[in-house]
């Protein structure tokens, strides 16, 4: 889709109707606006008082509601897609369409791009007959058709920041929507969006609060968390310095033998392939140190100081590359394998510092409970959020004993460890799901006992041509390249 329809004669040739500024309101919507915004009932309630209303006026087949930025007060009734998107819908008979997708994946929600773009730029948009959508709006057609639906009626519901979700009537054939129905959503769209508005600020300042009341906690806590943080990358320093400690050693001594047996007693000249990897290590070094000085300025700003790190779009491949290279020591002690299927073209949003702690921390805890002979690996999926974003899932699955499902819902908690024979203070999978959410993310994991598990964080991503950064990426200079771990 290269630009949105504008004039009348251009939003006919899509199938769109065009809707007058001035529409006449029915007397029960504007009675429930004022309950909406004056009323004390819940999130699920004002929701479902609009959809039922949107079926008494309008001649829609269901009436489908989608929450993004809200959670509802009765998520039973909900159908969630990867966390982020929560679905529901109202029918005016049992056979009635259902847009509701076959699984709960996040890449099966409906994107709908051209009609969401309406949406947010007129706030109400209506499709008259999904069959005229042109060629350049096949997604949106496609999505329909599957569906089976001939006919929308939708409003985002967009306020100060991100938008809260949307209100949708769709049935199965085609034909224009009434005025009433029309101006009856765009009136209880704008009610929806101030209540959502309403409690998102006093979410806000409860949560605010109760941050307030556990602050002494949470400076205990901080400062637990940047014991166990530095630890990640002194260690890292610690193994590569005596890898590289122990391979020049080694070639001294052969070198040293090599001389003694050589009639002439001349030395036998260093291998120029090791000399290549002793400066790939030095330079992991120096990365390494880096990082270090980087994650203290991290947690002071997940702790509450300033910012250190501006979010910006970050090269994926090169960061994994660092994880791995500061765990190959442990790795190899360990017997693990560690492997990266991540293409170089991925760029996901977020900071430099906090993708690679989270990559060092989650592989770390793959390296420790994948066991001898175990492999970990990384790679990424990709999805589509309600309103047609990219966002790209970075997988670190092992081969390890797996969690149980009442282990897996406290394995995100501070504190919380499984393994008490293994080194930890419990404080890392916190640590790393803070750092994703407060860059807008999401983390995981799903686990089967017996079979290994797969943690994953959820950013938004993008994929750019190899050797051609886009504007505003961050990538890091590699002066003696990059060496991921050998097979074992």
């Amino acid at each position: 889709m290269t630009s949105l329809p504008t004039d009348p004669e251009e939003m006919a040739a899509y199938g769109l109707q065009p809707i007058a500024s001035r529409l006449p309101v029915s007397e029960d919507a504007a009675t429930l606006a004022t309950s909406i915004l004056e009323g004390p009932a819940s999130v699920d309630d004002v929701l479902e008082a609009a959809a039922r209303h949107l079926l008494a006026v309008s001649d829609a087949d269901t009436v489908t509601a989608v929450l993004t930025s809200l959670t509802p007060d009765e998520p039973s009734s909900w159908v969630a897609l990867g966390g982020r998107a929560r679905l529901r819908e109202w029918r005016r008979t049992p056979g009635s369409i259902s847009v509701l997708p076959c699984t709960h994946e996040p890449e099966a929600a409906a994107t709908q791009p051209l009609l969401s773009a309406l949406g947010r730029r007129d706030r109400v948009v209506a499709l008259a007959d999904a069959a005229a959508l042109p060629a350049d709006a096949e997604v949106d057609r496609a999505e329909t058709e599957q569906y089976g639906v001939a006919a929308m009626l939708a409003t985002i519901l967009v306020g100060e920041g991100p938008a809260h979700g949307s209100l949708s009537a769709v049935r199965g054939r085609p034909g224009p929507w009434s005025p009433v129905a029309i101006a009856d959503l765009r009136l209880l769209g704008a009610a929806l969006t101030a209540r959502f508005e309403q409690v998102r600020a006093r979410r806000s300042l409860a949560d605010a609060l109760e941050r307030g009341d556990h602050a002494r906690a949470s400076a205990q806590q901080f400062f637990s968390t940047v014991a166990h943080e530095l630890r990640t990358p002194v260690a890292a320093l610690l193994g590569t310095t005596e890898v590289l400690a122990a391979e020049v050693t080694d070639a001294v001594a052969a070198e040293r033998r090599d001389g003694e047996d050589s009639p002439d007693g001349a030395a036998a000249a260093v291998d120029t392939a090791l000399l290549a990897r002793v400066i790939d290590d030095a330079s992991a070094i120096r990365r390494a140190g880096d990082h270090l000085v980087s994650v203290v300025g991290e947690l002071l700003s997940v702790a509450g100081g300033p910012a250190t790190a501006e979010v910006t779009w970050v090269d994926l491949a090169p960061a994994v590359q660092d994880a791995l290279h500061w765990l190959r020591a442990p790795a190899a002690e360990a017997g693990v394998h560690l492997e990266s299927q991540v293409p170089p073209e991925v760029q996901v949003r977020t900071t430099s510092t906090a993708l690679r702690q989270v990559l060092a921390n989650l592989l770390g805890n793959a390296v420790a409970y994948a066991g001898p002979d175990g492999r970990a690996v990384v790679d990424v999926v990709w999805s589509r959020g309600e309103l047609g974003t990219e966002w790209a899932r970075v997988r670190i699955r092992d081969d390890g004993p797996g969690l149980s499902a009442a282990q897996a819902a406290e394995v995100f908690k501070p504190f919380v460890r499984f393994a008490h024979h293994r080194p930890g203070s419990g404080l890392g999978l916190a640590i790393s799901r803070s750092l994703v959410e407060r860059d807008g993310g999401l983390m995981g994991v799903a686990s089967t006992e017996g079979e290994g598990s797969t943690f994953w964080f959820e950013v938004p991503g993008r994929r750019t041509p190899v050797g051609d950064p886009a504007p505003g990426s961050t990538a890091v200079r590699r002066e003696g390249g990059s060496r991921a771990p050998a097979p074992r």
